[in-house]
């Protein structure tokens, strides 16, 4: 994740899916030790209950808010590309950083 944009700069959550699965994979440390690591925060939820999904995105949208305050997001202009009477979307992206 740091290979495309340093940690700091990107709201990001690492989210396990199956935390009361007989078939889990990964044990609940080892999971947030490696969130940890990358200094990210860590959460479970069960798809099978649909539990804590709501709490997930509220976590995740809070972040959002947060990063954004801090660093201005880049600038993307998404708009038709009217030189070929085309409607497909062309994209003009500048990057702030």
């Amino acid at each position: 994740m740091d290979y495309y944009r340093p940690s700091d700069k990107f709201s990001c959550i690492i989210v396990g899916t199956r935390c009361n699965s007989p078939a889990r994979k990964v044990a609940y440390e080892r999971a947030a030790g490696y969130a940890e690591m990358r200094g990210f925060p860590y959460m479970e939820l069960d798809l099978a209950h649909m539990s804590d999904v709501q709490r997930v995105f509220d976590a995740l949208l809070d972040s959002v808010k947060v990063t954004l305050h801090h660093d201005p997001p880049l600038l993307i202009d998404i708009r038709p590309d009217i030189s070929t009477n085309d409607l497909r979307v062309s994209r003009s992206v500048v990057c702030a950083c």
